[in-house]
């Protein structure tokens, strides 16, 4: 098992979007496109800051999201996990309404926000394990902040994968491993066990396929954090 294999593995949903309004919203569409999910138009005549869109699977209703907030889609914000103003962010309900979801070719932003969300969540719940893994040590770098702060206002267990290659400092509160493998380094790695809350579990794992464009899923899916989790406590921990 690697995380190739959990990955290829991982069980999703295919999901439609609606989009309602005077036309399709291009940049929407854009934003969109690089999802497992289906997008159509219908012709709505209001004002386009009236718009709106609606996330189903299959028959059952996920959310709707106004136009006013399509921009925000499009450009999501990197706020730090414990920012209040996230929790009522238009793109919490794409990121909530997505899960289960594979990618392709979703872009820095997108992933960066997204980790922001389950980072958040890893914030609220306060104990537990969270695992992150990063694809170059620039990226680490930028995050130390972050990983540190996390580290003293939480009972968070911390575990943070980088190539033993790249100079990176080490954080206080957090255990930061250093290995030669191979995959080290190619998958970004956000997963939270929930503190044992199946509800409270949520994770990403991707893979860069060309500069600044990603493969892979992000989910809410029990099985799947824990098949995670408990890979990286097996391989890597100890």
């Amino acid at each position: 098992m690697t995380l190739a294999d959990l990955l290829a593995s991982a069980s999703h949903r295919q999901k439609s979007v609606t989009v309602f309004g005077p036309d399709a919203y291009p940049a929407l569409s854009e934003t969109l496109s690089g999802f497992d999910v289906t997008v159509s138009h219908e012709y709505l005549p209001v004002p386009p800051a009236r718009g709106y869109l609606t996330l189903r699977e299959g028959d059952r209703f996920l959310g709707s999201i106004n136009a006013p907030s399509f921009a925000e889609l499009a450009t999501p914000t990197d706020r730090v996990p414990w920012d209040d103003r996230r929790r009522d962010s238009a793109y919490r309900k794409l990121v909530d309404t997505l899960a289960n979801t594979t990618f392709r070719a979703a872009d820095r932003s997108q992933l960066l926000a997204t980790s922001r969300e389950f980072e958040d969540r890893a914030y609220r719940v306060g104990g537990g394990t969270l695992h992150v893994g990063f694809q170059s040590a620039r990226a680490f770098r930028r995050q130390t902040a972050v990983y540190e702060h996390l580290a003293t206002e939480t009972d968070l267990s911390i575990h943070v994968y980088v190539d033993a290659s790249w100079d990176v400092p080490s954080l206080d509160g957090v255990a930061v491993h250093a290995e030669d493998a191979d995959e080290i380094g190619r998958f970004w790695i956000v997963a939270f066990d929930g503190a044992g809350d199946d509800d409270a579990k949520c994770g990403l794992l991707a893979t860069e396929t060309a500069p600044g464009a990603f493969d892979g899923i992000w989910a809410y899916d029990p099985d799947l954090i824990d098949d995670v989790d408990a890979y990286l406590r097996k391989t890597y921990v100890g």
